[in-house]
């Protein structure tokens, strides 16, 4: 109970125990005037409201709203700390867009997980509230530059007469709209009350229309200027700024290896020309890596054999009453099973993944490629994903034997091929072996060939045959009894499948197919189920595929046959490779003092930490030739390739092709670019490729004769023209229909964006320079975070 009614209700008691006291006469005395005592009564009231009144205030950005940042000489655009704050809220929301996406692209480390438990708008969200709530004075300091720029450049806006038409203002509605949808999935029932949590407080759309108004002109604006000095730029100007700026504009191409052996190095550095150098690669990582996967993938097929053979699909029961896969594990002399720790840390690493992966099955059989040997093993574990994993295993040691038992025929074709896989050339070795999707197909196309003999073409590939298939034979492979009982395809008797599971491919021949009446299959558990008799064959790829598949991977991890391209340095390190591959011709400019295959070895020495061993590296250089870039023959090249604006549509049918094609007659430039937009294809997969810039590189890989027409230097604007695509087998089964408006020459194009960029940068800036931030209205925001010097971040 407050004071003052306490008074009062004291005073009425006072009044009803004593009714005279009311009529007693008093004798006025002289005081303090009458209306001195009202004035008192609100002075009170003031006093006692005065925090919460002030509270209000600030809760409605009345203060905030009220301090300038930075002025504006027309006093239109004066940027204050409301204004100020959803401009640094905006660009911590965009940058938080962006960090996301580089994190969720593997650009940069998600050590938190924080992509699979955020989207990227709550990230974004999330970090520009960080900003401005808990960072504010350093969020500001961020943009203030900006936002002196903003004022400068809006200043100068107003003063030419520049102001945004109906269409641009609406883009203030768009902003507004798009902070409406965020505030949608909130609590918040206002925009208002939305800004003032996630924003700052006090922020109302207000602010945020002054700010993207002030925003939108100066796009504006600086569009105008940048066409204006586009319209200035000179070829001359673009030589000048390319001489002055080598690093973005000269380029040379090279091969490198890397190797531990000086006499090998010697001979790379012999080389002549990149092909001589590339063989020999070949030929040194062929003959350091043969042997040692030669035996590797032997004795995997070996082991994989056994585990086919030996173990299958047996298990063995929990209550111990069925011992199958035991007794398959003492006929390879395992009777004992073998406990492991999860934190072994001498545990091989691809067995670790494999003993405590969470996806295995109690009596699991598999094969693991470990470091120095291959282990066989079922996993006897009744729950998988746990500390320890118990096995029954055998390790099968890698050892150092002869290359295919001396069959020098099979190791010289497989170097051929490797060589010719390498050697940048169209170079082709004719070899017979087969992958196992070759044997495959080809064994179902003969099996299902007309006249075919079909128990002599599943004798001689040694086909399994099983009686009696049901759903749950597991002697079956699953994936061949779900294609042999698929209910969404009619097979039947005598009928050839291609069963493709994962990298095991089957070829079934289907011998006898009963299916039980709907409605008995659709009965009891007991009912009829539907059988089979079937005959099938798992083939496997030949060891000499599977050979030139790992070194060719290993060969590509070691070693590019096509070349590294390095962008010139001015300043480089005494007796580095980037000295011999940027050394210039004295007195002639910026051409390169290399020629096609010069060679350099450097030399470096590293000492172990642990062990204080010192290991020599000789790493070769070849400077080469780059002729697909550069036509002059320059070592030091400049990007002289075309950029082509225009596009190009697929259709699957040619004479919808031709319909769209006359909707382009006579058509040229920006009318031909709307007109090519409005078209579609009858071929659902492909969209419209209309009024984009192509590198040659990119279109060859759609078709080359697509590229072929459109870098053809004979294209004028206006050109439209329907090519056919042909698939590998040369039949035509689609057509490109493609148009050309104009081209530019790369270098010329990224010369004048970097130059347009660095002219407009200096004129805002110098525009900006006069403005300044008010120093005490910052202060009132807050103390900006100390910069810790080199010495301090040390210590």
């Amino acid at each position: 109970m407050g004071k003052g009614r306490r008074n009062r209700e004291r005073s009425l008691q006072d009044r009803l125990a004593n009714p005279a006291a009311k009529n007693l006469k008093t004798k006025k005395k002289s005081g303090m005037p009458s209306w001195l005592t009202s004035v008192i009564a609100v002075l009170v009231v003031v006093v006692i409201l005065l925090p919460l009144i002030i509270s209000a205030i600030q809760e409605s950005g009345f203060f905030p709203r009220h301090r300038i940042l930075i002025e504006s000489n027309s006093g239109e655009f004066d940027i204050n700390q409301q204004m100020a704050t959803f401009i640094a809220w905006e660009s911590l929301y965009e940058s938080g867009l962006t960090y996301y996406q580089y994190m969720q692209y593997g650009i940069i480390q998600d050590t938190s997980g924080i992509t699979s438990f955020y989207t990227a708008d709550q990230y974004a969200m999330d970090m520009a509230y960080a900003g401005t709530h808990n960072n504010l004075r350093d969020s500001v300091d961020g943009v203030v530059d900006l936002l002196k720029q903003y004022v400068a450049v809006c200043d100068l806006a107003h003063k030419e007469g520049v102001t945004l038409t109906d269409e641009e203002k609406a883009q203030i509605d768009e902003v507004v709209n798009w902070l409406n949808q965020m505030r949608a999935n909130t609590a918040f029932t206002s925009l208002d009350k939305f800004l003032g949590y996630y924003v700052g407080a006090g922020i109302k759309e207000k602010d945020v229309r002054a700010a993207t108004e002030l925003v939108i002109l100066y796009n504006k604006y600086v569009q105008q200027k940048q066409l204006a000095l586009d319209e200035k730029i000179t070829l001359e100007d673009l030589n000048k700024y390319r001489e002055e700026n080598p690093e973005a504009f000269y380029k040379i191409d090279y091969l490198t290896y890397a190797l531990q052996d000086k006499d090998l190095s010697e001979q790379l550095k012999a080389c002549k020309t990149p092909l001589e150098f590339n063989n020999l690669v070949v030929k040194i990582f062929f003959d350091e890596n043969y042997k040692t996967l030669y035996n590797q993938n032997t004795l995997l097929v070996e082991v994989t054999d056994v585990l086919k053979n030996t173990l299958g699909d047996k298990t063995d029961a929990d209550d111990g009453s069925g011992t199958a896969l035991s007794d398959a594990w003492a006929t390879l002399g395992v009777t004992a099973t073998t406990e492991y720790s999860k934190d072994n840390e001498k545990l091989d690493e691809a067995l670790k993944d494999w003993l405590f992966s969470t996806k295995r099955e109690q009596f699991e059989s598999d094969v693991v490629v470990a470091e120095n040997g291959i282990y066989l093993l079922s996993f006897y574990s009744k729950e998988a994903g746990k500390d320890t994993a118990l096995v029954r295993e055998k390790f099968y040691e890698f050892k150092d034997g002869v290359a295919h038992e001396g069959d020098d025929k099979f190791m010289e074709t497989l170097l051929k091929v490797l060589t010719a896989n390498n050697n940048g050339t169209d170079e082709k070795v004719e070899y017979t072996y087969k992958t196992a999707s070759e044997k495959a197909n080809e064994l179902r196309d003969a099996l299902k060939a007309t006249g075919a003999d079909v128990e002599k073409l599943l004798k001689d590939a040694a086909a399994t045959e099983v009686k009696a298939v049901t759903t749950e034979t597991i002697e079956v492979p699953a994936s061949i009894r779900k294609n042999v009982f698929s209910t969404e395809s009619d097979v039947k008797a005598g009928d050839t499948l291609l069963v493709v599971d994962n990298d095991n491919y089957y070829v079934v021949y289907v011998r006898a197919l009963t299916k039980p009446e709907a409605s008995t299959a659709d009965a009891e558990s007991d009912a009829p189920k539907a059988t089979a008799d079937i005959a099938y064959v798992k083939t496997s790829t030949d060891l000499f595929c599977t050979l030139l598949d790992t070194l060719d991977e290993e060969l590509n991890e070691n070693f590019r046959s096509e070349p590294y391209t390095a962008s010139f340095l001015k300043e480089t390190t005494e007796g580095s490779y980037q000295e011999f591959l940027f050394e210039l011709k004295e007195g002639d400019g910026w051409v390169s003092a290399r020629k096609n295959g010069d060679t350099i070895v450097i030399e470096t020495t590293k000492e172990d930490a642990t062990t204080k061993e010192k290991t020599t590296t000789y790493t070769v250089y070849m400077a080469v030739e780059n002729t697909d870039y550069n036509k002059d023959g320059e070592m030091l090249y400049i990007q002289k390739d075309r950029i082509v604006n225009g596009g190009y549509l697929l259709f699957g049918k040619e004479l919808m092709a031709m319909e769209a094609m006359e909707q382009l007659k006579d058509k040229t430039g920006d009318e031909l670019i709307e007109a090519f937009a409005a078209l579609t294809s009858d071929d659902s997969t492909n969209t419209v490729k209309a009024s984009t810039s192509y590198e040659r590189a990119n279109v060859d890989i759609v078709n080359k004769d697509l590229s072929a027409w459109l870098f053809d230097e004979a294209r004028k604007d206006g050109d439209v023209k329907i090519i056919e695509k042909k698939n590998s087998k040369g039949d035509v089964d689609g057509y490109y229909l493609a148009y050309y408006v104009d081209h530019e020459i790369k270098w010329e194009k990224n010369a004048r964006s970097s130059l347009l960029s660095a002219q407009l940068k200096e004129w805002i800036e110098e525009l900006a320079a006069p403005y300044t931030v008010n120093e005490k209205v910052l202060n009132k925001i807050g103390k900006p975070t100390p910069v810790e010097t080199e010495a301090e971040t040390a210590a």
